[in-house]
């Protein structure tokens, strides 16, 4: 097998999809709500909690929260180049602590530490992403090694001072902040090493140093006269250390979790929640398959048995995507992806003697407008919901069968437009600003920066070095991104009156807007050229422009179509009606051949033979309904159509994209369905390496990238069949999993991914 069609296989199994379907929509990506990594490390986790606040992260920025009036008091953003991991807040010092990864690319994240004296007004003292002294390594091959000094912070625990950090780069870091937390200084062990001088260095799966790193999350938890850390180790399971003396941090006692996939094994375990339960600590962890087509809740209880020092007792499949976990009493709630809250009920203990894993049930659900619940927090009976639809939600779970909402916070990010030039994708957040992303590998997204933009803005177009924002007060903005770490607003503003869309062809600037259609010259962006309006019927909501033919859809006055072969003077050539809101527009053309594709809102989807403009345009082909989605079918709302080839792709607001087969567009066949996690607001479809891509804008949920797979053109791809599921996920309460340590390959190839 060619080491292309390996990757592309390893690939397809890491995006958690099966590999012998025929064609369909998958995911490559997602930002905020996935790992910025080929393959799943871990998961965000971004609730904390002080006396009398809250602190709410989702991607880059955090809320900070009243938490009796549950109003907001402020909104930051974090320098990260992924998304901000773990966050912990300490009243005593009034300091937040924030795990914001960190991306060797890119340069930004590390472990930032922030004064919250004034809630309303909070101050970043310092930043701590560099451990030069000591540092942790990367397998280059299998006779190099480089040291990777940076610290990828994802997950925090405090006591008595002492700061402990899961770093993906490194392993576990003692961090001491006692003195003065603006000036943390590692804690140096009482007998240093060749391999470490402080904390707990990890070991690469020989045994040896000479590839570090991934812990990605961590919970700490005072038991009797002990302090431990339990984390979660991607390359090994659940570790426990340990850490009441932070000088002397001894080897680990550790449950393998590792799932066998392809010729190794990893731990896809992304959240960890630690208590006491019945005499002993109990770690409630949520993870998933290898091919993520089945997701668990398990608790492992920890007895520090010489033979077996974690036990696997219970476990529980949930019906959606179990990203994080709480326990409390004889429950466990969980965040649980497309299905919400899943409560638990975890009372039953097993015998001292038994072999088995309980199989604990579901109790209760919260589903409520919770589609992608990433995140939980409880302070009984109050529990703490983040979800990527509707933002936070606080739950009253007094009866935990019947959680009951209080109160919910819209979320500040909001995935509003998108754009794809070369390299970058461009996600516009009307109200807030852009957010430019190194979209180099689709299935790893790395932020570059950000700018801030105080709109309402409507729509975003880029055309080389220059991007264009639209802006409902009445201008179009214009912006240098010639490069993507530091855009900057150029200055220059286009009149425009309420603008709508934006379509760039060639060097001229296509705009919908409340004049009609305007034409601006931009071949120089410093200096911008008029060079017509030209009235409409309608108020124009989007334009499309295809060879001269401009095509301007007006809502319930349909779609005009302009002959913008002379642009200083358009001229209007035919209208065609549509049954409902002639929402956007696109065209494709076949031969000679050119159809007109109409997002007409309830109506569905027209498609219009508009070759001949002189005669009557035949009947439309109507797409009202889709079948691939048992669980949604029948009529669907056009809200926004794409089309790249033969093939076109339809926004549907809250259910997602619809993919459909043009080649003959008169008989369309519907190829999937991909769900939305919010709102599917902005489509943009791209082709990379013959392979077809589509950034979707999710209104309530940043954005994300899928692509058309077609399993005929990968012919290796259908042999090639994940192992069996081991670990925490399917055996005995006490035995080990069975895989074995066969990781070289795998191992080499993620630290290469993850490093590029």
């Amino acid at each position: 097998m060619k080491k292309l069609t390996i990757i592309i296989v390893f690939f397809v199994i890491a995006t958690g999809l099966q590999v012998w379907a025929d064609t369909s929509l998958r995911k490559a990506s997602e930002w905020p709500f996935s790992p910025p990594t080929l393959f799943l490390k871990g998961g965000v986790n971004a609730i904390a909690s002080g006396n009398t606040l809250i602190f709410w992260a989702v991607g880059d920025t955090i809320e900070i929260i009243d938490k009796s009036t549950f109003t907001p008091r402020a909104v930051f953003r974090v320098s990260t180049s992924t998304a901000i991991q773990d966050m912990l807040f300490d009243d005593e010092t009034e300091t937040l602590y924030v795990a914001a990864g960190y991306d060797v690319k890119d340069r930004s994240g590390g472990l930032q530490i922030f004064d919250i004296s004034e809630p309303g007004v909070p101050v970043l003292k310092a930043v701590y992403d560099k451990s030069e002294d000591n540092p942790g390594s990367s397998r280059e091959s299998d006779t190099e090694n480089v040291e990777v000094p940076d610290i990828d912070a994802r997950g925090l625990g405090l006591f008595n001072g002492i700061l402990f950090l899961a770093d993906d780069n490194f392993g576990l870091r003692v961090i001491d902040v006692s003195t003065n937390p603006s000036q943390p200084v590692e804690v140096g062990l009482t007998l240093p090493s060749e391999d470490r001088i402080s904390g707990y260095k990890q070991p690469d799966i020989n045994g040896d140093f000479t590839a570090t790193g991934g812990y990605v999350n961590l919970s700490l938890y005072p038991y009797g006269d002990k302090i431990y850390a339990f984390v979660l180790d991607f390359y090994n399971g659940v570790k426990v250390f340990d850490v009441t003396d932070p000088k002397v941090i001894e080897d680990p006692v550790m449950k393998d979790t590792r799932t066998s996939i392809w010729f190794g094994a990893v731990s896809l375990l992304s959240d960890i929640f630690v208590n006491e339960t019945g005499g002993r600590l109990t770690a409630f962890v949520t993870g998933s398959n290898s091919t993520g087509t089945s997701y668990l809740m398990a608790r492992l209880d920890t007895s520090f048995d010489e033979e077996y020092p974690i036990q696997n007792f219970g476990r529980c499949f949930t019906p959606g995507e179990a990203r994080s976990v709480c326990a409390s009493g004889n429950y466990a709630y969980v965040a649980d992806g497309v299905s919400g809250l899943t409560v638990v009920d975890i009372s039953k203990i097993p015998d001292e003697d038994s072999q088995n894993v309980i199989e604990y049930t579901s109790v209760g659900s919260y589903v409520s407008n919770v589609d992608l619940s990433y995140c939980v927090l409880i302070e009984d009976p109050i529990l703490y919901l983040a979800s990527g639809e509707s933002g936070l939600n606080k739950l009253n779970v007094s009866n935990p069968a019947i959680p009951v909402l209080v109160n919910r916070l819209d979320s500040v990010l909001s995935g509003d437009h998108v754009c794809v030039s070369g390299n970058y994708t461009y996600m516009l957040d009307s109200n807030s600003g852009l957010r430019i992303f190194d979209s180099t590998q689709p299935s790893y997204l790395s932020m570059k920066s950000y700018i801030a933009y105080n709109g309402p803005a409507s729509d975003l177009a880029v055309s080389g070095n220059y991007a264009y924002i639209a802006d409902s007060h009445g201008y179009i903005s214009i912006l240098d991104v010639s490069d993507p770490s530091e855009p900057f607003i150029i200055g220059v503003k286009i009149d425009s009156p309420d603008p709508r869309k934006l379509f760039i062809k060639d060097q001229t600037l296509y705009i919908a807007d409340a004049s009609g259609l305007r034409i601006v010259d931009i071949a120089k962006p410093l200096a911008p050229v008029l060079l017509s309006t030209t009235a409409t019927a309608g108020i124009p909501v989007s334009v499309y422009v295809h060879e001269n033919r401009a095509y301007m859809a007006e809502g319930n006055k349909g779609v005009d179509i302009f002959d913008v072969s002379n642009t200083s003077n358009p001229v209007l050539l035919s209208t065609i009606t549509t049954a409902d809101n002639a929402c956007d527009v696109s065209v494709v053309q076949q031969d000679s051949t050119i159809f007109a594709l109409i997002a007409d809102g309830s109506s569905g989807l027209k498609i219009i033979n508009v070759s001949n403009v002189e005669a009557p345009f035949p009947a439309p082909v109507e797409v009202r309904s889709m079948d691939t989605d048992t669980d949604s079918p029948g009529v669907f709302t056009a809200l926004t159509v794409t089309v790249l080839g033969n093939n076109a792709y339809v926004g549907i607001g809250d259910d997602g994209v619809l993919a459909l087969d043009l080649e003959s567009p008169g008989s369309p066949k519907e190829i999937d369905h991909a769900t939305s996690a919010s709102y599917s607001s902005d489509i943009v479809a791209n082709k990379i390496n013959n392979t077809i891509y589509l950034t979707v804008a999710e209104k309530y949920a940043g954005f994300r990238t899928l692509y058309l797979y077609d399993s005929t053109s990968d012919g290796d791809a259908a042999e090639l069949v994940p192992t069996i599921d081991t670990g925490c996920f399917i055996g005995t309460a006490v035995t080990e999993s069975t895989v074995t340590d066969g990781n070289n390959d795998i191992i080499q190839f993620l630290n290469r991914i993850m490093s590029i």
